[in-house]
């Protein structure tokens, strides 16, 4: 099946076997002898086969069986029965793989074909989702298919105590956030770190009275089956940075003062005479000559690194992290905007102090340093996994770093109804304001036949500045940023419908379908406005991906400019030698697309050496006895 591919010297994204068309077809053909069996003698039939594997039958020779009475279950809950293509899909998941489907596919009906495959095993399956909406609604909307087979179904709330939270995770399967399940087992592996270890000849005595030891409360289960919706965006994107648990206590830091007056210091520090800044690498050398700026006032007490140091990290405040980009401020409170998802994460906070920086920076109450309890990185966290699968619609491309850290083929499923979205050139200018003028204009000539569309941007700056250059031109606009996460889903589920304006961070919204509505077929579709190249181009044909789902007309094209953040980060030169240009021909292209496939580089090997010194530091401690 996959062996063609675990030989391979370079992995490439594979189209599905002739296997898996056979099989396939096979659970169609059973289709018309399933659908004449009593729902009782189908529950009965799928516990035999639960019985047959946890005796040791191999799960692979009930598959086409398995997988016929499940489509017949969602037929007779939902009334949906699942396609020739999710069936392939479901193969290729139920293998191992990472399957790469079109937006619009019916990503959440196909899961509940390896998913439930899986968990007749009777070890657990988890189904990691991008947020608790997402986790909340699939829950529900797939529960009565696990319900009608027999299955048992959990759902992990942030708000759940630890004895809720096993509850949840002794069910056959457990639908959550993927970040939760990861902390979830640090809590384990600290709770077991912790608890209270017996004295010499403790355990032997208490076996000769028949008394079992008390064992650490855990939550999870040992891990056995992971399927992962949007799957590049848990573990290609969002896998530079671990899985830390902090051991911070709340409340007011007792030394702010550092903190305030770093930041007043820093501001007196002139770049290029002080201190140089490498952009690219997001890092700041403070020059030999700063030293008489800085210590002209004395160090304040309660130092616990060189004084430098809370310098370095005032300046990387100012210089690398700016308001309703990389942060917002909520109530009082310094909330993480994710770059990558454009969602708020209230409950992360940066290390070494710079969270404490960035209070300073803009005047907040500063809280205490926090201090990690214990971290892991993503690519670790999945190795202890028996099998986990992937679900995406922009896996390809990524190929090589999923083989080398997950060991998974990527398996492109094709398209239930041919793709007719159009994507035009790009549309390149040299600064700023010719964009959004050309953006202005193009808004206006597409609303003006009322075709909605879903324009996206960067950052919440970006989103809210644009909103408002539209709402001087008389045009009702809709705007999705992190800001309004909780109405998420149902502003851009609104936003296919007719003389719609809707600006989106990113990929605010990912997973939730866009519906056209009446009459906006033949207007065109949705027309999908980027403005703005992302560092990966994975996450740009995310956004093209929101348009021509399910074989629906669709148009896509972007508005750049040599003075957007790609550029001004990393090509800082060309920003300057291009600031009074107008519109560009479109073969400057090259130079995004360049620079885009530089930094995907400079990301693997990035988390290539996170993954690697988690593994020496893993090494190190098992072989002193931890």
């Amino acid at each position: 099946m996959l062996s063609r591919y675990f030989l391979g010297i370079y992995p490439r994204t594979l189209n599905v076997s002739s296997y898996h068309k056979k099989i396939a077809k096979r659970i169609l053909h059973l289709e018309k002898k399933i659908s004449l069996l009593s729902s009782e003698e189908i529950r009965k039939r799928f516990a035999e086969m639960r019985e047959a594997i946890q005796t040791g039958q191999s799960a692979e020779k009930l598959l086409s069986e398995g997988f016929a009475l499940i489509r017949e279950a969602a037929w007779r809950t939902l009334k949906m029965r699942h396609y020739e293509v999710q069936i392939l899909a479901g193969l290729c998941l139920f293998e191992g793989a990472f399957a790469e489907m079109a937006t619009g596919e019916g990503k959440t009906l196909t899961a509940v074909l390896p998913v439930s495959m899986w968990a007749l095993h009777g070890k657990g399956v988890h189904v990691h989702t991008t947020n608790s909406y997402l986790a909340e609604r699939d829950f529900e909307l797939m529960l009565p298919v696990y319900e009608f087979l027999g299955l048992s179904c959990g759902l992990l709330r942030q708000k759940h105590t630890s004895v809720e939270k096993k509850k949840n995770y002794d069910c056959d399967i457990t639908y959550g956030v993927g970040s939760g399940y990861g902390f979830d087992y640090m809590r384990d592996q600290l709770a077991i770190l912790n608890s209270a270890k017996p004295k010499l000849g403790k355990t032997f005595m208490a076996s000769m009275h028949g008394y079992k030891q008390r064992k650490a409360f855990k939550m999870q289960r040992e891990l056995a089956f992971a399927l992962i919706d949007e799957v590049d965006s848990v573990l290609l994107d969002e896998a530079r940075s671990p899985l830390v648990i902090s051991g911070a206590q709340g409340g007011a830091n007792p030394n702010a003062h550092i903190y305030q007056l770093a930041e007043k210091t820093a501001k007196g520090l002139v770049e290029e005479e002080d201190f140089v800044i490498d952009k690219s690498k997001k890092s700041i050398d403070i020059l030999p000559c700063a030293h008489e700026k800085m210590y002209k006032v004395s160090p304040p007490k309660g130092l616990v690194t060189p004084w430098s140091f809370y310098i370095r990290q005032a300046l990387s405040a100012q210089y690398f992290f700016r308001k309703n980009v990389h942060y917002m401020v909520d109530e009082g409170k310094v909330v993480i905007v994710d770059e990558y998802t454009g969602r708020r994460f209230a409950e992360r906070t940066w290390r070494d102090g710079l969270h404490q920086a960035i209070e300073a920076k803009e005047g907040l109450v500063i809280t205490e340093v926090s201090k990690s309890a214990a971290r892991i990185t993503r690519q670790r966290y999945f190795s202890f996994y028996e099998k986990i699968a992937g679900m995406t619609g922009t896996a390809q491309g990524s190929e090589r770093e999923v083989w080398k850290f997950y060991h998974s083929p990527v398996m492109k499923i094709p398209p239930r109804k041919p793709m007719q979205r159009t994507e035009l050139l790009d549309r390149i200018f040299g600064n700023l304001e010719a964009k959004w003028q050309a953006v202005e204009h193009k808004v206006c000539e597409v609303h003006e036949k009322q075709q909605p569309l879903l324009i996206g941007t960067r950052t919440i700056e970006n989103s809210e500045l644009l909103a408002l250059r539209l709402q001087k031109l008389g045009l009702e606009v809709q705007v999705l940023n992190a800001k309004q996460d909780a109405e998420e889903a149902e502003i851009i589920a609104d936003a296919g419908q007719k003389g719609k304006i809707t600006i989106a961070t990113n990929m605010a919204g990912r997973g939730t379908d866009i519906k056209l509505g009446e009459g906006v077929e033949s207007l065109g579709g949705l027309f999908v406005l980027g403005t703005e190249r992302h560092e990966s181009q994975r996450v740009d044909r995310q956004l093209i991906g929101r348009c021509g789902r399910q074989g629906n007309v669709g148009t896509t094209q972007f508005f750049i400019s040599f003075a957007d953040d790609l550029i001004v980060q990393h090509l800082p030169k060309l920003t300057a030698r291009f600031s009074t240009k107008g519109e560009l021909p479109s073969h400057y292209i090259k130079i995004f697309t360049r620079l885009q496939h530089q930094l995907d580089a400079i990301h693997f090997e990035q988390r290539k050496k996170m993954f690697h010194f988690d593994t020496w530091v893993e090494e190190v401690l098992q072989m002193i006895g931890h």
